[in-house]
């Protein structure tokens, strides 16, 4: 579930981003921080699904069961 959370960060980001090619659009103060973590929450979420998908299929140890 990682991985949606990740592309609902990104895609919310983007939208942010596409706001400013709006006429009349005047963001807030501190609006290019907010951004930048939207970003960098998706990202990190992203780097977390994967490491946790590489972990679980390719993992080095001897699986039980």
């Amino acid at each position: 579930m990682k991985h949606i959370t990740a592309a609902i960060y990104i895609s919310v980001g983007f939208l942010l981003v596409s706001f400013n090619s709006f006429g009349g659009f005047y963001p807030v103060a501190g609006y290019n921080f907010i951004v930048f973590f939207i970003f960098l929450l998706g990202i990190v979420y992203l780097v977390s699904a994967i490491k946790d998908y590489l972990r679980k299929h390719y993992s080095t140890e001897e699986r039980k069961g």
